[in-house]
């Protein structure tokens, strides 16, 4: 079910998007983030999902994966990787980024070096 969205929820839930990709290792309450970009919880979600397809979790998570590729190819250690993204530990990353990717993280490094060299 679509929901009539303003200007104002969609800057909103951008801003939201803005603060999660700013902070990927923050672990953000959807509470929390409703009260700092001003829109109730339930519209927030509502809005979030209708504008990008993924609920703010999910979205979360996406980001935390993107940065983390952008970090294996920079050759970054994966104990750096999880603390800057925000995993508690190397074992639920590396879960996390093979449910995503398919493969693990130091698969998925090795495979795009290889590309490139």
């Amino acid at each position: 079910m679509r929901i009539e969205i303003t200007s104002t929820d969609l800057e909103r839930a951008r801003k939201a998007a803005s603060i999660m990709e700013q902070c990927p290792k923050s672990h953000f309450t959807i509470s929390q983030l409703a009260e700092k970009v001003m829109l109730p919880e339930k519209r927030l979600k509502a809005v979030f999902k209708q504008l990008y397809g993924l609920g703010l979790y999910a979205y979360l998570r996406q980001v935390r994966m993107e940065k983390a590729k952008e970090l294996l190819l920079e050759g970054k250690p994966i104990k750096v990787i999880i603390h800057t993204i925000g995993y508690e530990n190397e074992s639920n990353f590396c879960k996390a980024f093979r449910s995503k990717f398919n493969e693990s993280p130091r698969e998925w490094r090795k495979e795009q070096w290889a590309k490139t060299a």
